[in-house]
Formats: structure tokens, sequence, C-alpha cells
């Protein structure tokens, strides 16, 4: 059980937004605001695939012609699937992986292209996905699940995006653009029941515009039982609660001001609270039962009475974007935002590790952003974006953990509690050229950011041994009488700065109007910082960057009714961040290294068919390999002989062996159907369904070829998935609409992994397993109103 302490994890937020079919528009001017962008250009003649304006590149352009691997959701297309949550984005986006984290269902581990965190809670550290709201950066993964309630469109900006969006988004970025309010009255909303006691309701409000003002509002509740039961007799226990339960409010207000033509203003603010139970750990590990008498793997029932209260998350959070446009070819745009989170996760894993464990976490952040734009052209041959950038946070994370020992009338008390501030700095611009003399077919596109990051970090460890009676609820407040010996208490503090330049170039080339090339070389980086779970906490890591070079081609076909995307890439990552344990006795606490590098090539293919008008056919697939090389075992790490005496190893030698790059499938398939059956009576019927299939992944970066056992404990397996939804919705015209929609997920009611957890080392392999599972077959009804 030598990694068990470090499974102390947490936490989820909420942000509250609102899904409508997008309104038929032609596409803005390049220096329209970037967050008032149509989703649509509504030009489809009645058939073909549908023409998409994102904002990638902070001003609205047509996908097709973005030199951007882009996955781009339109709300037409959230709502045909049924996607109210990040997570149904990833599973519609091949590139992208995500698995539960333990100690909470409503956070994320998130990976893109082979990058991103493995502990989210961690506070001293960044991840390789950058999550943004409206263009605005979300610092924190527990507010990574809120729900997707008020949304224009959602943009999965595939590879480094280094340049217009900065750190920490070396495997891409995922944009979310809410929608704007109208002006004129109107109300519509969305009200679901379904099994697991599911109920959500959601309504959004428009106001008429008054004195130049648009204002909206939108309210949000959704709740879901826990499908994982506490055991048959909690006679006794409190707050015997079932797992993966999920209970969310919110409301949210966005405020559109145009004091004249040329000055707009959007203020928008949320609050939400979230209540859940996190996932349940089973193992079926042989010695479970022999330590722990009458356990059983019971995925839906735990074997005993467990004690669990609610996880809680508050969030709340402002943003101020203001646009001027001098002329037509100038926007000057100010977006400012504050966000506040509270977390307060808790966890039994129910001896899923063969001993009992328990884990609290306190997670606080306060962030705040700012950032200038100026976004133009010269001419038909210049385009510009240019851009300065600051970033604040504050945060503090507090741990308890609980672990018994193996042996009866003994328990571990650790108590972690971190404060770290960050702050960044940035500076970037972009310049596109469209030579005249090639007749607008070709761009030349050329850009450079330069970031300084510092980060300053406390924390202070404790330890403590109790013997005597330990409660079977495996927390320390139902103890009974005992001795509680202090092991000792460590105090550290770490200061990292750094500093990066990072540039990109990009050339595209339109052969004809329908098809796009595009070749680049772009970079990017993830800040240094320091970990949480160090022993000593006093060593720091530097940034780790990424140089990517990505061809693409991008085509509408047949009058546009087959679209066929593909990009091909080589990401080289240099100073890779890896987690190595440092304590030979405890392999719960452990130090990241900037040791090796990483050479990570995919294919990636989005081909959507419109064969026959009102049938719509998409299929899309990555192909993802890796290597890491050059990993030299550090000092200080349980390779280094003075820590580890018992280590196969030498500092300085190579152990690129022990190591993959985790949550990275190697093939990815997701294939989806939309068919517009035909009008029955005053309505009209339409049909949706899609397959999702994800290869294996390991699921630590501490499971290459040379561990010498048990591989195959830290994986999640491969698995697929089926879901499948029926509308009928009325179109009375002028904004009002009736729709009712019957709709299954996992309708096969597939056993898939959530987060498989090896318990070991990687010098001495993992020779058991953690094993979390997704959810079953959920089915409901939903019925929509507009008017």
């Amino acid at each position: 059980m030598k990694r068990l302490m470090s499974l102390a994890l947490s936490g989820s937020g909420l942000i509250a937004m609102s899904v409508g079919s997008a309104q038929a528009q032609e596409q803005a001017p390049t220096t329209a605001p970037a967050q008032a962008a149509p989703a649509t250009t509504g030009d489809t003649a009645g058939y073909g695939v549908e023409e998409i304006v994102v904002t990638a590149q902070r001003r609205a352009e047509n996908l097709q012609q973005t030199p951007i691997a882009i996955t781009a959701l339109t709300s037409a297309a959230l709502q045909a699937s049924g996607i109210t949550g990040l997570t149904g984005v990833v599973q519609a986006t091949p590139s992208l992986y995500f698995a539960p984290y333990p100690s909470s269902n409503t956070t994320l581990v998130l990976f893109m292209r082979g990058q991103g965190i493995g502990d989210p809670n961690i506070i001293t550290k960044d991840g390789g996905v950058g999550l943004y709201v409206d263009g605005i950066y979300q610092s924190r993964p527990q507010a990574s699940t809120f729900d997707l309630a008020d949304v224009e469109r959602v943009e999965v900006l595939r590879g480094p995006q280094g340049t217009l969006y900065g750190r920490n988004t070396t495997g891409g970025a995922v944009n979310i653009i809410s929608r704007k309010p109208t002006g004129e009255f109107g109300i519509d909303g969305l009200a679901s029941l379904g099994n697991l006691g599911y109920r959500r309701a959601l309504v959004n409000l428009n106001l008429p515009e008054f004195a130049n003002f648009k204002v909206k509002l939108t309210g949000l509740y959704s709740n879901r039982d826990g499908w994982a039961k506490n055991a048959t007799d909690t006679a006794g226990t409190p707050d015997a609660h079932d797992f993966q339960a999920d209970r969310k409010y919110a409301v949210r207000g966005a405020v559109r001001w145009t004091p004249s033509s040329d000055v707009t203003v959007d203020y928008s603010g949320d609050y939400s609270e979230q209540r859940t139970t996190p996932v349940r750990y089973i193992t079926d590990s042989p010695l479970a039962p022999l330590l722990n008498p009458g356990y059983n793997s019971d995925v839906e029932t735990a074997y005993r009475p467990v004690y669990l209260p609610y996880s809680k998350v508050k969030s709340d959070g402002q943003s101020l974007v203001v646009e001027y446009r001098p002329s037509d070819s100038l926007a000057l745009r100010s977006l400012s935002s504050y966000r506040h989170i509270k977390v307060g996760t808790y966890q039994d894993y129910v001896e899923a590790f063969l001993a009992p464990f328990s884990a609290f976490d306190d997670i606080r952040s306060k962030t705040y952003t700012q950032e200038l734009q100026a976004v133009g052209n010269l001419g038909t041959s210049i385009k510009y974006v240019f851009g300065l950038y600051y970033f604040n946070e504050k945060a503090s994370h507090l741990e308890l953990a609980d672990i018994g020992t193996g042996m009866p009338g003994q328990q571990v008390q650790v108590d972690r509690f971190t404060t770290a501030k960050s702050v960044s700095k940035a500076a970037y611009g972009q310049v596109t050229w469209t030579p005249e003399f090639t007749g607008g077919m070709v761009d030349f596109t050329v850009g450079g950011r330069y970031t300084k990051d510092s980060r300053d970090a406390d924390r202070t460890l404790s330890r403590s041994f109790f013997t005597g009676i330990v409660s079977p609820l495996a927390n320390r407040r139902f103890n009974g009488a005992g001795t509680l010996t202090p092991l000792g208490t460590l105090v550290g503090e770490t200061h990292v700065a750094n500093s990066k330049f990072n540039p990109s170039f990009t050339a595209s080339f339109r052969p004809v109007d329908n098809v796009s090339l595009y070749a680049k070389a772009v970079t990017g980086y993830k800040a240094g910082g320091s970990n949480e779970s160090s022993p000593t906490f006093t060593r720091t890591f530097g940034p780790e960057s990424v140089t990517s070079y990505e061809l693409g081609l991008k085509s509408d076909l047949l009058d546009r009714r087959l679209r066929i995307n593909l990009a091909g890439f080589i990401a080289k990552y240099k100073n890779l961040q890896l987690d190595i344990s440092a304590d030979a006795a405890d392999a719960s606490l452990s130090d990241t290294f900037n040791v090796g590098r990483a050479t990570v090539k995919g294919l990636e293919a989005d081909v959507t068919a419109v064969p026959v008008n009102g049938l719509t056919l998409q299929a899309s697939y990555s192909r993802i390999t890796s290597k890491i090389t050059d990993v030299l075992a550090p000092a200080g790490s349980i390779f280094d002989p003075v820590v580890n005496p018992a280590t196969p190893t030498v500092v300085g030698q190579n152990i690129s062996g022990y190591f993959v790059l985790p949550f990275t499938p190697k093939n990815s398939v997701r294939l989806s159907g939309d068919w517009e059956i035909g009008e029955i009576g005053p309505g009209k019927l339409t049909a949706h369904a899609d397959y999702t299939w994800k290869d294996k992944v390991y699921t630590t970066a501490g499971d290459g070829p040379s561990v010498p056992s048990g591989r195959d404990a830290p994986v999640n397996a491969a698995y697929s998935l089926v879901d499948a939804r029926l509308t009928y919705r009325i179109d009375r015209g002028e904004n009002r609409s009736f729709s009712v929609a019957l709709w299954g997920k996992n309708i096969l009611d597939k056993r898939y992994p959530g987060f498989v957890i090896g318990s070991g080392s990687i010098l001495t392999g993992y020779p058991s397993q953690a094993i979390s599972y997704g959810d079953p077959a959920t089915y409901g009804i939903d019925f929509g109103f507009s008017f």
C-alpha cells in the first residue's frame, strides 16, 4: 500500500450556462466581437454540411479556413447529441481522454494528445490542457464539470496553442462560448426526468432591451442519485450516503450594454453549488477478504457501512469584456475576470487498497485575470492580433488522510497544508500576410509570445501514529481510546520563476474555394513549480516545452455533401515533468523532475457526409503513438542508491524504459448519425445515435516495459459506449417551439473503467489494483420549450 497516501484527492465546480439551436446568420467581419460570433453562417441551402464560424484566433473565421485542428460543436449539435457536460464533449472528441478523479466524480483528469496532469488536486503545478470560458482561463480543474447550459458552441483546439492561449496548453485548449442576451423578450427551457432519480431543470429568460441594455438570466437545477450503494444495513452510521450522487444549483446573469455603435460591454456573473459523493472503488485481489473479513468486490454495494458525507463545491465568478471599434479594421478589447472556488471532498476507498483508507481535501482558490487585445487588419493583405495578459491566483489545499497499516488497532494520520501564489505575465502577437500576387490563395502567419511566471508556495506536513480502538469507518473522528504518537512535522517552502518565448509559424494554401491546406510549426510550454507530495518540499522543477510540426487538410467536396478534415503531427517534448517517488519506504512521497524527452506522433481524421437530405453521418478517428527517451535517473529519487539502497540503478543511468505517457489511447473512434425522419402531424421527428471507442490507457507514467511485474494493474481497459436520442419538435415560428425527446446513454449497459489505480511501486511492480467504473445505462425524457 505504498501509494495510499498519494491518493488523497478531491473536488469539482460548476458554471451554469444554456443549450439552444444556433441562429442562422451571415459570417461576422473579422473584427467582430470574438465573444459574439455566430455559430453557423446558415448558408446550407437546405442541405449539405453546415458552415461553422469559430473564434480560435481571436477573430470570427470560417472553421474550414482556420489553420488549426479544431473540433467545433454548435449548440444545435450539443442539443441533438444530448450533451450537457464536458464529459460529453470529451466523448465526442477522439483526441481527448478523461477519467473521473478518484476522490470526486466531478473533477476530471483531462488529457489531449498525450498531455495533461495526473493529479489535478495539486495546486503547485499545472496541466497541459487549457480550459476557457468566453476566452477566459479557468485555472482550477475542480470547476471542470460545469453544466453546459447556456452555450453557443464549444471549440476544442488540438495541439499546442502557445501563442494566443499561452502556457499550459501544450496538449490543446477547450473554449466554451456562451450565448449572449438577445434584447428580445423570450423564455426557453428544458426539463428532464430519468432513472437513478435524475431530474434537471433549466430556464433562460431574455428581457426586452432597455436603454441600450440587454439582459439574460439563467437558472439550473439537477440531481442524480448514487448508483453504487452503501451497505444494506447502515444503522448507527452517520452520513451513510450512496456513492456517485450529484446535485447542482446554479444561477447566471449576462448583460450586454451598447452605449454607442462602436462600443460593446459584456458583463456576466455566476454562482453555483454542487453536492456530490465520490466514485466507488473495489479490488479483485484475493488478499482483500483475507485481510478484511467479509470483503467482496460487488461494484454496486459496499460490503460494510461507509461514512460518506457529501462533498461540496461552491463557485462564483464575474467577467467583464469591453470592446471598442474605432474603425471597421480595428477592435480593441479588455477582458477582466475574477473567480473564487471552495471545494471540500471526502472519500473512503473501502479497503480497495487492502487496508482502510479515507481522505478529506479542502481546496480554495481566488483567481484574477486581465487581458488586453488589439485585433485588426491593414487593407486586405495583413491581419494581426496583439495582446497583453496578466494572471494572479492564490490557492490553498488542506489534505487529511487516515490510513490503516494492515494490523488491527493501528492508523497513520497525515495532515498536509499547502498555500501557493502564482503570477503570470505575457505579451503576444500574431500577424497573417496574404500576398496579393497569390490571388488570396496563400497565407503566411508568424506569431510569438513572451511569458514570465512565478510561483511561491509553503507546505506543512505532519504525521502521527495512532494505536488503540480504530473505528471500522476508517476516520479518525470515530476512533475510540488510544495513544496518538507524533511522528514529526516538516515545513518547507519553494520559489520558482521562469520565462519563455514561444514562436510559431503557419503557411496555408487554398487551391480552390472549398479546399485548404496548411503546415505549421508551433511551440508551447508548461510552467514550472513544485510538488505538494515532496518529502521535504524544497525541490522545484522548471518548464516543460514542446515543438510541434503539423500538416492539415480541410475540404468540402461534392457540393458540400462531404467534408474531410485531416491532421498529422509530430510533437517533440523536452524537459519532461515526471513525478518520481523520492522515499524508499513510502512511494506516496514524490518529487517532480525535469528529465527526459518524448515524441508524440498522431493522425486525426474527421469526416462528415450528407448522402441524402436529412441524413448526416460523422466519423472521427485519432491514432497516437508516443515514446519517452533520455530519462536519466535523477539524484534524490528512488533510482538513487543513496535514497534507495535496493535500487538496481545508479544516478545518471537511462531509465526511460520505466515510463510511458499516461491517458493516451493509441486508437480512438467516434461515429454518429443524425436522421430527420420526417414530419408527423405538426412537428418533425429526428433521431441521433453515436458510438465511442477508446483504446486502453496507462493511468500512471511509471508503467513502462521495465516495470518488473503487474504492468496491467494501472491500466484502463479499452471500452465502447453507445448513446441514442429520439426527438419530436413542433416549431410554431417566432421563436416559439416545443420538443420532447427520449434518450439513453450507455444503452448497452457496458461496465467500463473510470480510473484504475495500481498499488505498488515502479521498481517492484504493481501486485494489485483499485478499480472504479463509469456510469451504467441511463435513460430518460426531456421536455423543451421556447416562447
